[in-house]
């Protein structure tokens, strides 16, 4: 089964403006970015310490440290997902010379949602236990899942992530780190578009 990495970058991080102001300058090395994707073995990807398709919610836990909000989501075309919410979480590493990676401080705030991996049973099952329906702003609902079921759902894989960065930063230092997109368009309310196709890319920036 194909696995599927979905990126939502509201701005792009410029890492060396993370560093500005400090009095002593250091080489560091950040790892566990969402855009650092590494393809293994097997067709297999893994990204931001986790390896889609067999890392587990409880894997997810320990490398982002956030306890996920975990419910079944139909949205308004019907499609039905079980997602985990991470909420805001720190994601990055910044690894200096000598230094062990897990040990590194993280390097921004993000909010996570991952998706998980499920059979059609289990799906099954899920509505079969007559879940309690809350409609979402979005126009999505929200089914709330057992106590039982809440927590097999830790043992599920993520399969897909979505990543929302918190930083942010101007258009100018996002082109600056990335280079001129491949399409630039208003979305409204403030919002912008930028298409990086050649870097499989998509940042939406947020003026207010």
């Amino acid at each position: 089964m194909k696995k599927i990495l979905l990126f939502l970058l509201i701005i792009a991080i410029a890492l060396v403006l993370l560093f500005t102001g400090m009095q002593e300058k250091r080489t560091v090395r950040v790892e566990a970015l969402p855009w650092q994707v590494e393809m293994l073995e097997g067709d297999r990807l893994a990204v931001m310490d986790v390896v889609l398709g067999e890392s587990s919610v409880w894997a997810g836990i320990q490398a982002w440290n956030g306890r996920p909000d975990i419910g079944l989501f139909q949205g308004p075309d019907g499609d039905v997902r079980l997602e985990a919410y991470f909420g805001k979480s720190k994601i990055g590493r910044v690894v200096e010379e000598g230094q062990a990676a897990e040990k590194g401080e993280r390097v921004f705030d993000a909010y996570i949602v991952a998706r998980l991996g499920t059979t059609d049973e289990q799906m099954k099952a899920f509505f079969d236990a007559k879940l309690q329906k809350k409609p979402m702003p979005s126009g999505s609902y929200k089914f709330e899942l057992p106590e039982k079921e809440l927590g097999d759902a830790h043992d599920l894989p993520i399969t897909e992530l979505s990543v929302i960065p918190s930083t942010q930063f101007p258009k100018e230092v996002v082109i600056q780190r990335f280079g001129e997109p491949s399409s630039d368009r208003q979305l409204g309310e403030g919002r912008e578009l930028l298409l990086f196709k050649d870097k499989s890319l998509a940042m939406i920036l947020d003026s207010e």
